[in-house]
């Protein structure tokens, strides 16, 4: 028994450990906002107007060095997702909105 919760205690940890790029993995299109941050966490920035919204996630690489991922929303769904650069954030508009 012992065994076994420590295991569990282990897999926890090392589940929490996982970077945003790697828990990216788990979005899928048509997922909602709660269930984008319940699996992504808390995001770094948020906006987006007319039923289109954007929320930004920061990934501290080490080294000062970053990554930068968004996950786009049309009507409160997934729409896309993935990395992006801070040169060139994906916006409520940009790039357009696929249909």
């Amino acid at each position: 028994m012992k065994k076994s919760l420590a295991l569990l205690g282990l897999l926890v940890i090392l589940t929490s450990c996982a970077t945003v790029g790697q828990r990216l993995s788990q979005i899928s299109p048509g997922m909602t906002k709660p269930q984008v941050i319940q699996i992504l966490g808390k995001p770094h920035s948020t906006g987006g107007v007319s039923g289109v919204e954007v929320i930004h996630y920061i990934q501290d690489d080490g080294g000062w060095r970053n990554s930068y991922f968004f996950v786009r929303f049309v009507e409160g769904k997934v729409e896309s997702y993935g990395s992006e650069t801070r040169a060139n954030p994906v916006t409520d508009s940009h790039p357009p909105i696929k249909k």
